[in-house]
């Protein structure tokens, strides 16, 4: 799996303590940990000259992002990063570009798109290469932020093949990590558009997979939403409580009365996710919309109680229980261990099963709980 470079732990252990420490130091109070970027389809050519409306498109991005008075906790380009089909000259270009990024600090993160070829790719960028991959032959990883999880797949089938495919064993291990990650809205990222829940136009394109990924993902309640490029357009749809998210390519659009080029900034919390659209035409009507999605209800398996009013709790998705010490039982939070501005806990006692690691699996019955100011 890719290193994600997403805690200060990760950043010393990956650049050493003196380079990360001075980095973090100077960039710390620049960071709006909430906000991320996301980018798709940037198409850079080997032999797109300097001047040409692609790379210029990317570079003016990058400029952008750099110049925030606060900087994402993440930036997210998501598939078809070369031009065509993945030749060497595309990635040494599209390094170039996004070096200013890095330089920077800044936490990027790459996914593959049909244009892709994962060889040359990392025979570029050498350190997006894992040791040890965790599906093989597939480019897949985490982002662990402060109010989501990130969850990046691999939707190249092959290089120059329009649809999309993740497999049976990217499909086992996003299950896996989405049952480890439970503890905050999830947010699953991939080159491809699903083939339900959008415009039946582009399906023929899409994942061919999705009915199998749906089916798993809409059990897993903490899964809010499903971001994609591959369309070159922009929209947005919803399917079985999971919002899916079609966002600008930065490169190039096939139809300029219709559609332009961009990239999109998320602001995501518990309950729901912005999603601001920013255009290379400061012009166009799409510059600066934003869209506010409310996440699904996100009920959470919890103790059986000896309080009556227990049942009456309504949820939005924040737990607010932590495992035992053993990790064998579930205990509630004390209340001094709450949250600031959450309702506070009135579980007494607990008796519940086994945690898979650190999550919650079943207990007695379901119950749940709603945001509200302290008293």
């Amino acid at each position: 799996m890719p290193i994600h470079l997403t805690s200060r732990r990760q950043f010393i252990a990956q650049f050493g303590a003196a380079v990360a420490l001075a980095q973090l130091e100077t960039s710390a109070a620049e960071v709006d940990e909430s906000l991320i970027a996301i980018l798709n389809d940037t198409h850079i050519g080997e032999k797109h000259p300097a001047t040409a409306s692609i790379p210029t498109n990317l570079r003016n991005t990058v400029a952008w992002l750099l110049a925030l008075p606060k900087r994402p906790a993440a930036v997210v380009i998501n598939g078809d990063l070369a031009l065509k089909d993945g030749k060497r000259g595309d990635y040494e270009h599209f390094a170039k570009l996004i070096a200013p990024l890095r330089d920077a600090g800044v936490p990027l993160h790459l996914t593959m798109g049909n244009h892709d070829e994962r060889a040359v790719f990392y025979d570029v960028l050498k350190n997006e290469k894992p040791d040890s991959p965790a599906v093989e032959s597939k480019h897949v990883g985490v982002v662990n932020l402060a109010g989501a999880n990130l969850f990046l797949l691999d939707s190249l089938k092959a290089t120059m093949v329009t649809q999309g495919l993740l497999g049976d064993a990217q499909m086992a291990w996003l299950t896996k990590l989405l049952d480890e990650h439970a503890d905050k809205p999830a947010l699953i990222f991939a080159h491809h558009n699903p083939r339900l829940g959008g415009d039946p136009l582009h399906f023929p394109g899409g994942l061919e997979d999705s009915e199998t990924l749906w089916q798993m993902l809409a059990t897993r309640k903490h899964v809010k939403a499903y971001v994609h490029g591959h369309i070159h357009h922009r929209n947005f749809f919803e399917h079985e409580g999971i919002h899916i998210l079609n966002t600008p390519a930065t490169s190039y659009v096939a139809d300029k009365k219709t559609s332009t080029t961009g990239w999109t900034m998320a602001k995501l919390n518990a309950t729901s996710g912005s999603f601001t659209t920013h255009t290379h035409l400061p012009e166009h009507e799409w510059n600066g919309t934003k869209v506010d999605l409310k996440w699904r209800s996100w009920k959470l398996s919890g103790c059986t109680s000896t309080r009556s009013d227990q049942a009456g709790l309504k949820s939005n998705g924040v737990a607010l229980q932590t495992p035992c010490p053993d990790k064998n039982m579930i205990r509630p939070l004390e209340r001094h261990e709450s949250p600031p501005d959450l309702v506070q806990p009135r579980t007494r006692c607990c008796s519940g099963p086994k945690l898979q690691g650190d999550m919650l699996i079943t207990v007695h019955r379901v119950i749940e709980i709603t945001l509200v100011p302290h008293p």
